[in-house]
């Protein structure tokens, strides 16, 4: 006899929001300060991001706030937990969209 077992799905925690600009420079400087970054990804485009670049926070920060990029991913650890911060810049200003992944 086959059984089937269920499997729940469990996505990671994700939230959206808009930033301005004062917000964005509020984050970068929480991140920098209580966080341990693990990666910074690039977004040049909409087609795509720009892996393998050895970048600093201030540099990303400055990227995007200028408009020489569209987007960044941040990846970093906070109290144990592996997070992901998108943001990209859109006509309202820049959105973020983070991830917590419990599982690494």
């Amino acid at each position: 006899m086959n059984r089937e077992v269920e499997q729940k799905l469990e996505l990671p925690e994700l939230n959206q929001t808009q930033l301005d600009e004062e917000t964005v420079g509020q984050l970068f400087r929480d991140i920098h300060l209580c966080t341990q970054v693990v990666e910074i990804i690039l977004k040049r485009n909409v087609r795509g991001y720009v892996g393998n670049q050895q970048i600093t926070l201030s540099e990303a920060q400055g990227l995007l706030q200028s408009g020489e990029i569209r987007g960044v991913q941040i990846r970093y650890i906070y109290d144990g937990v592996h997070w992901w911060d998108t943001l990209i810049r859109n006509a309202d200003g820049i959105s973020l969209t983070r991830i917590r992944h419990d599982s690494f």
